[in-house]
């Protein structure tokens, strides 16, 4: 991942692409990877309700609705107002235009995992606003899909955007498989080339992160069912960690 709000870094450790100076270094990662005949897709998420919250110079957590995140357990997120969530969309477009000037091969919307503000955007846990950002599904993923067309407006048709998603969020009264192959439905028709399929909730970390002992490819079932609503390509994650189960 990486940080497309320098005001509300996601943690230390991640990079950011929130300044056109930062763009000579990616630029720099950029080259040293494809001289490998590799490819690189920047993700971009913005930190939302948990913020790097040790460093003074960080602005406080932001969200759908006042409701703390699991990682953030004292700190109140600001909801949003609507010209809040038009800054932080251009926030994202902002980021995909340097990833797209420093040579990235696309750019990729995180949206999963009750995870950054997107994923709470769209979890039900977390957005209990009655305007227009919250209520149904179309409400609550209003928000990204602003995000997804000015982020198209920005780098042109040709220049491929994912999106990652959660195929169910695994937490009573979030978001089940059911709700993703509607919302993968609602990207596709916004422009999006292809999904991220991941799973689960940070609110139980083990979901995102399958441990050691879990069976391969846990996500695979979950992907499946999301390319049976949607004709754009599907990747997934989650303990593929076998040539052998990569290719099956």
């Amino acid at each position: 991942v990486t940080d497309v709000d320098g005001s509300r870094r996601y943690n230390e450790k991640v990079l950011g692409i929130y300044d056109d100076f930062l763009v000579p270094g990616w630029k720099k990662m950029v080259d040293a990877i494809h001289k490998h005949d590799a490819k690189i897709v920047a993700q971009l998420i913005h930190a939302g309700p948990i913020p790097l919250f040790n460093d003074p110079s960080q602005l406080g957590p932001i969200g759908a609705s006042p409701v703390p995140h699991v990682y953030n357990p004292g700190r109140i997120p600001h909801a949003l107002t609507a010209d809040e969530i038009a800054s932080v969309t251009q926030l994202f477009v902002d980021a995909a235009r340097r990833a797209k000037e420093a040579g990235c091969d696309g750019v990729e919307v995180h949206c999963a995992h009750n995870h950054g503000l997107l994923g709470a955007f769209v979890s039900p846990l977390h957005n209990k606003r009655t305007d227009e950002y919250g209520g149904d599904l179309f409400g609550l993923m209003k928000f990204p899909l602003e995000v997804i067309a000015a982020i198209r407006k920005e780098v042109g048709r040709d220049y491929p955007i994912s999106v990652r998603i959660s195929g169910s969020n695994m937490e009573d009264g979030g978001l089940s498989i059911d709700d993703t192959c509607r919302m993968a439905k609602m990207f596709e028709e916004a422009s999006v080339d292809y999904f991220d399929v991941s799973n689960g909730t940070l609110m139980d970390v083990k979901t995102v992160l399958p441990p050691t002992g879990i069976i391969p490819a846990i996500n695979a079932e979950y992907a499946r069912r999301i390319k049976e609503v949607v004709k754009v390509p599907v990747g997934t994650v989650g303990r593929i960690i076998d040539p052998w189960v990569a290719e099956e």
